[in-house]
């Protein structure tokens, strides 16, 4: 197997429709298109996608690489903090007081909790007020760094280990789960700023999504292993024509169907707790076998994803993702935009995903890639 095959474009599309995926649950939240469109699926599970990702595709970019910490966490740095601070300016620009977190009224001094979403801390304080201040979305760039932290250890473990640090984790934070839902901690709801809830540790805390990130580290070395490469090798001098066939149609089936499994929900019977982490959990399972299929088979829709045209959309879908809800809310609940008397940003679904697509392009294209270009080539580690 071709082990340049992943500087996937198959991948980086993926990414796109991971993006959206969660711009699609914003719009349904903030009333742009119908609450039924999508309603059967779980479309905040695009976020364990990303993790899952984020383990696979970094695990592969340093297999060969031995860069030292500092230089790791400065290359990824230069990644995802500059345009994770312009969606912040974005907000602050965009929205009126009123319409983000913290709200006036918090209790919270602004400026400490501006302070800690631009360090990236907010997901480690379980309160509304702090991990959903400013531009939402950004608590879980906040774990990611915690991610590429963990990460310069994390590759130094073998496949059992890193299964059993999963299993571990997996573990402690069921066990979290059910002590939460048995005291009955606080949920989060529309007036429930200010207060400890247990989203705050299960589903938005670092810690407890790193499971996530670990199964995408596993999956990359599994895939990209002599003994995979090897099957793989013997499979493609082996088959048949129509053999080969069956195997890109069965490659599209089995494709639909870990992203129907990767955005199902099952009821287990437990509490909401412990019902999410399962839930999230099987999901990231699915996330992994997706990305393997994605990366072993050559399939109708592994064609389409590899598409020019998708490259393109999952290259912008990062800034995709951070500013498309400060546009919703602005479109939605702040009245648009208007330009020499014309309103240029209705509350309306295509007009906001394409000024969403326009302002990523351009955040891609002459910020993020000459930020990267910049310290990639002044600040080599």
């Amino acid at each position: 197997m071709n082990r340049s095959r992943l500087h996937l474009n198959g991948l980086t599309g993926l990414r796109f429709i991971a993006a959206m995926a969660i711009f699609v649950l914003h719009a349904r939240n903030h009333d742009l298109i119908p609450d039924f469109i999508l309603s059967t699926f779980d479309l905040s599970k695009s976020v364990s996608l990303f993790f899952v990702l984020s383990g696979f595709v970094i695990s592969y970019a340093y297999s060969h690489r031995s860069p030292s910490f500092v230089g790791f966490i400065r290359a990824r740095l230069a990644r995802i903090w500059p345009a994770a601070v312009l969606s912040i300016l974005l907000v602050i620009f965009l929205l009126p007081r009123t319409l983000y977190l913290p709200a006036p009224d918090s209790g919270w001094s602004t400026f400490s909790i501006l302070l800690i979403s631009l360090l990236g801390l907010q997901a480690w304080i379980p309160i509304p007020a702090f991990y959903f201040s400013f531009n939402a979305v950004l608590w879980s760039i906040s774990v990611e760094l915690f991610f590429y932290i963990c990460f310069p250890f994390l590759r130094k473990f073998s496949v059992v280990r890193l299964l059993a640090i999963f299993a571990l984790l997996f573990i402690s934070i069921l066990s979290i789960a059910s002590f939460l839902a048995y005291f009955e901690s606080l949920s989060y709801g529309v007036n429930v700023h200010n207060n400890f809830v247990w989203q705050g540790l299960i589903y938005i805390n670092p810690i407890s999504r790193l499971p996530e990130f670990v199964l995408g580290i596993i999956g990359c070395r599994i895939v990209y292993s002599n003994s995979f490469s090897k099957l793989y090798g013997i499979y493609n001098r082996k088959s048949s024509y129509h053999l080969k066939m069956l195997s890109k149609a069965s490659s599209t089936v089995s494709t639909i169907l870990f992203i129907y499994l990767i955005f199902h929900g099952y009821d287990w019977g437990a509490t909401v707790p412990v019902q999410l982490v399962l839930n999230r959990m099987l999901s990231s399972m699915c996330c992994i076998l997706l990305i393997t299929g994605l990366v072993a088979s050559q399939g109708l829709l592994v064609q389409f994803l590899e598409r020019p045209f998708m490259a393109a959309l999952g290259q912008a879908s990062y800034g995709m993702y951070l500013y498309h809800q400060p546009l919703m809310i602005r479109a939605a609940q702040a009245g648009g935009i208007k330009f020499a008397g014309i309103q240029i940003l209705p509350s309306d679904f295509t007009a906001v995903l394409v000024w969403t697509l326009i302002l990523s392009f351009v955040s891609y294209r002459f910020f993020e890639e000459p930020l990267n270009t910049f310290f990639r080539t002044n600040y080599q580690g």
